[in-house]
C-alpha cells in the first residue's frame, strides 16, 4: 500500500503545468513535498505555510513553511533536497531552496513554481577588476584566497541556500573555501554507476556535472518538476552563470547523513542525460539530449595518463581543472600530498596563443601549491579583461618526490668589483638546503655592453623574489592582453635562478614594455611612457627543480 500511495504522489508531479499563484498563497495553508533520501521512490512529506517574504532574495517572493516529518526532523533540510516539489492540492507550489543552520525544528523557504518558469539568467560569473589585479601581484602558488567573485556563503546565523554536494576524490584544502563561496558543500561521493535509470519527475534526484572522465565532481539536488524535455530544478542558483555549460547527469542517492549544522545527501553520479541551459537566481533549467562542450584536461604523472572534462567557463574551468588534477594526483600517489613537485602547464586555447607556465613546489602542503599554480594561469588568461580567450584544452605534467627540498641563496660574488663592457664575469653562489647543508656553482656571465663608466648592480636569486624586488620598487599593470602575456613570462618559476643587470641609465615602460635607454627619439614617440631610473637585462642562469627563495646584490663599477 506504501508504494502504490507513493507512485500516486509521483503521478500528481507529472500535473505541474498549473502552479499555484504567489497572490493565492496564505498563512496555515497546508500542503506536501517529494524527496529522495535513500534509494526508491520519492518520499512525502508535510508542509505548513507560515507566510511569504518579499525581501528574503532580491526581486524574489520566497513562501517560508513548516515541515513535518520524523525523518526530516532529525536531519533537517538536507543539501541536495533543493529543488524537491511542494504541492497544494493537485497544483504545483514551489521547490524547497532555503533553510538555516542549527533549526530546532525544520522549516525552509520555497520559491515559486512561476517564477523558476520565468527562467531569467543571471550575468556571466567573471573576476571583478580588483580580485584581477589581487590576482595579478599574488604568488601563483598562493592565489586562491584572493579569486571568487560569487560568495554565496553568509554568516550562520542569516538565511542561506540550502547547499549543494560536491562529489568526486578528496579536494585540496586550499581550495575548500572556494568551492564553499559557491554555495557547494564538500562530500565525499562516487563516479558513474551502473544503477538502474529511474522517471526524470519532480521529487527524483538529479545532478550538474563540474567535472567528469577520471574524476568528477558534481553538485546534486531534486527535480522540480518536468515540462517535455526541459527539467526545472534546485529552486536557486546552481553557480549563477549564464551561460551554464555543465552536463546534466543523474544522480542516484545512497543516504542522507545527518549532522546539527547541515545534513546531506550522499549520492553517486549516473549517465550523463544532457545540458543545464538556464542557471537563474529561481534555480536552473536543464534541456534532455546532447551534453555540452567540455575542456579537456590531460593529466601526466608517474608515467599514467588520466583525462577529464570541466565546464567550458572562465573560472569555473580552471577552478575544477585544478581540483580535479590534484584529487587525481592524491589517488595517484596514494594520499595526503606533502613533498616536492615540478608542476608543466601547457595551456591551448581555441584562436591563440597557447602559453605554458612550470611551478616548483615543497612542503607539506604541496597539494594546495600545485591547486594554485594550475589554477593561475588559465584562470588569468580566460579571465583577462582585454581579448576573449577560449580554453580548448589544459595539459599539465607532475613529476614528484615524498621528499621536501628547498634551497636558499646564501651569498653571490664575482671574481672581480671592476669590469669592462662585453667581458665575462665568473659568478659565484652559495646556496644552502633546508637541512643546513651547503652547495655552491660557478655560472659565467657577461657584463652587457653600451654601458656608460658607472656603478651597475648584478642582482641575484631567486627568479620570484627578484621579480618581485623590481615589482614593488616599480609597479607596473597590463594594459593590454600582450602585455598580460609579458608580464606571466617575467613570472619564472620559484626554480630559476635568475640574474639581472641594474644599469644606472634611465629607460622607458610603455604599454607593459620596457625600452633600455631614453633617446630623444623614443621620449617623443612614447610622450606618455612612464620614465624609470634604472635599466634591467635578465638572464636565467640555473632551472632547479625545487623551490629556491633568496636574493644578493652585488655592486659593481664600470671602466671603458
Amino acid at each position: 500500500m506504501k508504494h502504490i500511495c507513493q507512485f500516486i504522489l509521483l503521478a500528481a508531479s507529472l500535473r505541474a503545468a498549473q502552479f499555484v499563484p504567489v497572490a493565492e498563497v496564505t498563512p496555515g495553508m497546508k500542503g506536501y513535498g517529494l524527496t529522495c533520501m535513500r534509494p526508491g521512490v520519492p518520499m512525502r512529506f508535510d508542509v505548513e505555510i507560515v507566510g511569504v517574504l518579499t525581501g528574503f532574495v532580491p526581486g524574489l517572493p520566497v513562501i517560508l513553511a513548516k515541515i513535518a516529518d520524523p525523518e526530516l526532523e532529525k536531519t533537517g533540510v538536507f543539501a541536495g533536497m533543493s529543488g524537491s516539489p511542494v504541492y497544494i492540492g493537485d497544483r504545483l507550489l514551489g521547490a524547497v531552496a532555503y533553510t538555516w543552520s542549527f533549526l530546532k525544528d525544520p522549516m525552509c523557504g520555497i520559491t515559486p513554481a512561476e517564477e523558476m518558469a520565468r527562467a531569467r539568467p543571471t550575468a556571466n560569473a567573471r573576476l571583478t577588476n580588483s580580485q584581477y589585479e589581487t590576482l595579478l601581484t599574488a604568488d601563483s602558488a598562493r592565489a586562491v584566497s584572493a579569486l571568487w567573485p560569487m560568495n554565496h556563503a553568509a554568516a550562520e546565523d542569516r538565511p542561506v541556500f540550502a547547499p549543494l554536494a560536491l562529489h568526486g576524490g578528496a579536494l585540496p584544502a586550499c581550495l575548500l573555501p572556494l568551492f564553499n563561496g559557491m554555495g557547494l558543500v564538500a562530500a565525499q561521493g562516487g563516479g558513474a554507476g551502473n544503477d538502474a535509470p529511474y522517471p526524470l519527475e519532480g521529487g527524483y534526484p538529479i545532478g550538474a556535472a563540474l567535472a567528469w572522465g577520471d574524476i568528477s565532481f558534481f553538485a546534486s539536488g531534486t527535480i522540480t518538476w518536468r515540462d517535455g524535455d526541459h527539467l526545472y530544478a534546485f529552486g536557486h542558483p546552481l553557480l549563477g552563470i549564464a551561460p551554464a555549460g555543465f552536463p546534466l547527469a543523474e544522480a542516484h542517492p545512497l543516504a542522507v547523513i545527518s549532522r546539527l549544522q547541515s545534513s546531506f545527501r550522499i549520492s553517486n553520479m549516473g549517465r550523463i542525460l544532457g545540458s543545464v541551459d538556464a542557471d537563474t537566481g529561481a534555480g536552473i533549467s536543464g534541456l534532455l539530449g546532447a551534453a555540452p562542450r567540455g575542456i579537456p584536461v590531460v593529466l601526466e604523472i608517474g608515467g599514467h595518463v588520466k583525462k577529464f572534462w570541466v565546464a567550458d567557463h572562465p573560472v569555473i574551468g580552471p577552478a575544477f581543472a585544478a581540483a580535479g588534477s590534484v584529487a587525481l594526483l592524491q589517488q595517484e600517489l596514494g594520499g595526503i600530498l606533502a613533498g616536492t613537485a615540478v608542476v608543466t602547464v601547457d595551456i591551448r586555447s581555441v584562436d591563440g596563443p597557447d602559453f605554458t607556465a612550470r611551478e616548483c613546489v615543497s612542503g607539506p602542503d604541496a597539494a594546495d601549491q600545485l591547486a594554485g599554480a594550475i589554477l593561475f594561469y588559465p584562470l588569468l588568461l580566460a579571465s583577462n579583461p582585454w581579448k576573449e580567450f577560449r580554453l580548448k584544452e589544459l595539459h599539465v605534467a607532475v613529476s614528484f618526490r615524498p621528499e621536501v627540498e628547498k634551497a636558499h641563496v646564501v651569498s653571490a660574488e664575482t671574481d672581480r668589483g671592476v669590469v669592462e663592457p662585453g667581458r665575462k664575469l665568473r659568478l659565484h653562489v652559495r646556496f644552502r638546503d633546508r637541512e643546513g647543508a651547503d652547495a655552491e656553482s660557478w655560472y659565467d656571465v657577461t657584463v652587457p655592453m653600451g654601458i656608460p663608466p658607472d656603478s651597475l648592480s648584478l642582482i641575484v636569486g631567486a627568479a620570484r623574489d627578484v621579480e618581485d624586488l623590481f615589482r614593488k620598487a616599480v609597479p607596473f599593470k597590463p594594459k593590454s592582453f600582450e602585455g598580460l602575456l609579458r608580464l606571466l613570462e617575467t613570472q619564472r618559476p620559484q626554480g630559476d635562478l635568475m640574474a639581472v643587470w641594474k644599469i644606472a641609465r634611465p629607460s622607458l615602460l610603455d604599454e607593459d614594455r620596457l625600452y633600455p635607454g631614453s633617446a630623444p627619439d623614443l621620449i617623443t614617440r612614447l610622450p606618455d611612457a612612464q620614465k624609470l631610473p634604472f635599466t634591467l637585462i635578465r638572464q636565467v642562469l640555473d632551472r632547479k627543480d625545487i623551490p629556491l627563495d633568496g636574493v644578493e646584490e652585488i655592486k659593481l663599477t664600470v671602466r671603458n
